[in-house]
C-alpha cells in the first residue's frame, strides 16, 4: 500500500538570494533530527522543490504521519546559513495541482 503525502507550500523572508531547497532542506531536517530523532527524519520523508517563476517560494513534500513534525519543525527554524528567516506556511494540500491553484 502506498504512503499518503502532503504538500506545503512555503515562502521564506530573508534578506539573502543564495538561499536553495538544499539549505531549507537541511535546516529542516537538522531540527526534525534535534526534536525527534532519526525515526521522525525517517518518518517525515521530506522533499524540497524551489518554484522557479517565484525564487522565495518552496514546495516541501511529506508523509501524511511526518506532517505534524514537519510543521513543528518548520516553525522553529530560524537561520540558514547564518541568516536570519522566517518560514511562512501557506497552503497545505494533497497535490500540487490544487495547492498552485
Amino acid at each position: 500500500m502506498r504512503d499518503k503525502k502532503r504538500y506545503i507550500l512555503c515562502r521564506v523572508r530573508t534578506t539573502s538570494d543564495s538561499l536553495t531547497a538544499a539549505s531549507l532542506h537541511t535546516a529542516i531536517m537538522n531540527k526534525l533530527c534535534e526534536f525527534y530523532g532519526w525515526s521522525g527524519r525517517a518518518i517525515s520523508a521530506l522533499k524540497t522543490w524551489q518554484l522557479k517563476d517565484k525564487r522565495d517560494y518552496f514546495i516541501l513534500r511529506c508523509s501524511l504521519k511526518g506532517l505534524p513534525y514537519v510543521l513543528f519543525s518548520t516553525s522553529l527554524v530560524t537561520y540558514i546559513n547564518h541568516e536570519k528567516v522566517a518560514i511562512d506556511v501557506l497552503r497545505i494540500s494533497g497535490t500540487i495541482k490544487s495547492l498552485l491553484s
